[in-house]
């Protein structure tokens, strides 16, 4: 029997036991065996089916965490990267050529991870008993590390050629469209999708309509609008190009979050740039421009709204908008925890406080203000300043800031300066390296008033950049190299 025909047969019988497990389910009320089912099915075909990139893809864009016991929001990037471990090993044990593999770790990056570590061992960091306990020990955030160095570390094993780098750009494009797909749904859903959905780890809040916000939705819309705009990453028709890009930015909209604005616009503008199409991005940035002084200008029609819903977003603009929502309470609320930060990081500033290291954390006082104190408290342990940089000077002190500043900076230039080079030589890997500039770029704005720099995310685009410098093809004194004439038609568009 042909391999093809044992994978379909396969699929068939993972399908249908999951298909009997969601109706036992659905009919007992009872959920805990579908997701079991899901978690066996999806185990089974990650070991049983060749190659990485759809892994690493599911992997770094799944926004649920495995309901495992005992264990709160498990990272399921961990687990998607001990299965792909294991299925490394085993290939290399009984493969009979040698494995190509490419470093993806660069000295920087080393050097960032290296004093993570030290710091670790200075003040070590240890889970709570039956992750849940009384203290705060900061472990989470160095596990944070860990898997980052993990990503980058196995990065170059996983994708170790131009081909796997392909597959991994479709895969990501198709895996923000699948939860994209999941989640523009459950917006319009009721709270008891909102009690399942902070089970299973996904973090939601609510519009002043009472409709759900997801705040993970806006970064599947960046990656759409990124490949969208770059068709060699995503081979499709214009006309499917131009839908995932309107997708993109409905995702970007319904997620309701001024940061998810700002990373949009980042990447669309950092992509026209990149691809030096200068009539479209004037034209465009005027278009915007003038849009944004038309809401500034129209505050006073906007304090006639008494439930902003999507308009969210555009409070970054206008300032009743932002009255209006909770928009400007969530920006009091993120400086109190900046200001205090600026104060702590004075008083350590060369190896900072580390994480963790609060005692009782979870016994509140009785009073208002001591609540709100142990949880600003709280905030400074465990990495949640909602600024990266300012988490990172916090815990590892300005130096290893710096340090995150200089790899940033080096790295979106350095891709945006292949992206030039390679336009004519390698195409594919111009537009590679241009959408990880440019997505670099829509991170820092994210990183800058929201997660902490140990995010997953950020890093495998940072391995990506060091990757794309080992697959490029050097560009030459030659002119109009041979590329295919899929590539040629689709560069034109």
């Amino acid at each position: 029997m042909q391999w093809n025909t044992l994978k379909a047969l396969l699929m068939f019988g993972l399908a249908a036991f999951l298909a009997i497990c969601c109706g036992i389910s659905v009919a007992v009320g009872e959920y805990r065996l579908m997701f079991l089912a899901m978690g066996v099915c999806l185990f089974i075909a990650m070991v049983v089916f060749p190659g990485y990139p759809a892994l690493l893809a599911f992997a770094i864009f799944c926004p649920f965490a495995p309901p495992l016991p005992f264990i709160w929001q498990f990272p399921f990037v961990a687990l998607v990267l001990g299965v792909c471990m294991m299925k490394f090993f085993v290939e290399r044990a009984i493969s009979s050529t040698v494995l190509r593999s490419v470093n993806t770790l660069s000295f920087s990056f080393a050097l960032f991870f290296g004093w993570v570590a030290l710091r670790w061992c200075m003040k070590p960091a240890l889970p709570n008993v039956a992750g849940w306990g009384q203290n705060v020990t900061g472990f989470r955030a160095y596990l944070g590390y860990g898997i980052a160095f993990g990503l980058v570390f196995l990065l170059g094993r996983f994708v170790p050629t131009r081909d796997d780098l392909s597959k991994l750009f479709r895969w990501m494009t198709i895996g923000a469209l699948v939860f994209m797909w999941i989640l523009i749904p459950l917006i319009f859903a009721k709270t008891t999708f909102a009690i399942a959905l902070n089970y299973l780890g996904v973090f939601v809040a609510y519009f002043d309509n009472g409709m759900l916000r997801l705040v993970n939705l806006p970064f599947f819309g960046v990656v759409a609008i990124s490949t969208s705009m770059l068709p060699l990453l995503f081979p499709t028709t214009k006309r499917r190009r131009v839908f995932l890009f309107l997708v993109g930015w409905a995702a970007v909209v319904l997620g309701g979050t001024r940061s998810g604005l700002l990373m949009a616009l980042a990447v669309f503008f950092a992509i026209l740039f990149l691809k030096k199409q200068w009539l479209r991005f004037s034209l465009f940035f005027g278009i915007i421009a003038m849009s944004g002084l038309g809401i500034y200008y129209a505050g006073d029609e906007f304090n006639k709204l008494t439930n902003v819903g999507f308009l969210r977003p555009l409070s970054v603009i206008s300032e009743p908008l932002a009255h209006n929502s909770d928009a400007e309470a969530s920006w009091e609320w993120r400086k109190i925890r900046w200001d205090r930060a600026i104060e702590q990081i004075r008083l350590h500033p060369l190896i900072g406080e580390s994480y963790g290291g609060m005692e009782n954390a979870w016994i509140w006082g009785e009073e208002a203000g001591e609540i709100q104190e142990e949880q600003l408290e709280m905030t400074m342990a465990t990495g949640g300043v909602h600024n990266g940089f300012l988490d990172c000077a916090l815990a590892l002190g300005i130096p290893a800031a710096l340090l995150m500043i200089y790899i940033l900076a080096s790295r979106i230039f350095i891709s945006a300066h292949r992206a030039f080079a390679l336009k004519n030589s390698d195409p594919f890997m111009s537009q590679a390296n241009c959408f990880l500039s440019a997505n670099l770029v829509a991170l820092v704005v994210s990183i800058s008033i929201g997660s902490d720099v140990n995010d997953k995310q950020l890093w495998f685009y940072l391995g990506l950049t060091v990757l794309a410098g080992h697959l490029s093809i050097k560009p030459t004194r030659a002119s109009n190299p041979m590329t295919s004439r899929r590539e040629e038609q689709l560069v034109a568009v």
